[in-house]
């Protein structure tokens, strides 16, 4: 049976150490971000390039579409208008990690086609699909036995947490298990406490059954390792 577990406020490294993790799907939030934070580690572990931050600044900062973790989610984040995951494969041998998928969040410019207001629910086919298809492409693509999961919420990095947002996730996860097998372990991993986790499986568990998944149009584009995956369900 595979479990879903909550850690707060751990490390990147302290998760791989201990076997928690093997993929991790995060938003494209870099700076004072849980991405920004273990950037620097996931650039050395994943074997990626870092950004010329000299270079991009004298360039005015514009997006530059380099293959790196800082390039890569500014783009996704501020230019991008299609709803695209990054899946970006680990480019060693002995990575502990097999790889990095950026999620379109709720401050991604994609995500404003959907947003229905400032105090309004969060859009449940967004949040259900990223999270989903990173999933499905994370154990599918890359095997993935042990994927960590973080927040979609903006509000996050103020203690806030939309545990609509939550639920949408926890129920993509349950999908994902029960519809594949391969998965052993889903973690969701956050910066803060205040995501309740726990309310959102114990949720599904009163209700003794979740709804099927339905397929949509989900299209794959190469740029050298990484890929692009865009979904539209329209």
């Amino acid at each position: 049976m595979v479990s879903i577990t909550h850690f707060v406020n751990y490390s990147i490294e302290k998760l791989i150490e201990a076997h928690n993790i093997d993929v991790l799907l995060i938003e494209p939030e870099d700076g004072f971000s849980q991405l920004g934070n273990a950037r620097s580690f996931l650039t050395q572990d994943l074997g990626l390039e870092d950004r010329n931050l000299v270079r991009w600044t004298l360039d005015g900062m514009k997006p530059d579409f380099e293959p790196s973790i800082s390039s890569l989610s500014d783009w996704a984040r501020h230019t991008d208008p299609d709803v695209t995951l990054i899946a970006i494969p680990s480019n060693r041998a002995f990575s502990q990690l097999k790889g990095l998928i950026l999620v379109p969040y709720a401050d991604s410019l994609c995500y404003k086609q959907f947003a229905q207001g400032e105090f309004a629910r969060p859009y449940r086919d967004f949040f259900y699909n990223v999270t989903y298809e990173a999933l499905f492409y994370a154990s599918h693509i890359w095997q993935a036995k042990r994927p960590a999961i973080g927040h979609l919420s903006r509000e996050k990095y103020r203690d806030i947490y939309q545990q609509d947002i939550t639920t949408c996730q926890v129920e993509a996860s349950l999908h994902i298990c029960n519809e594949f097998k391969g998965i052993e372990e889903i973690t969701f991993w956050d910066c803060t406490n205040g995501n309740d986790v726990n309310y959102s499986v114990e949720y599904f568990a009163k209700e003794e059954r979740i709804n099927h998944h339905k397929k949509i149009k989900v299209s794959i584009q190469k740029k050298g390792k990484i890929d692009f995956v865009e979904l539209d369900w329209n």
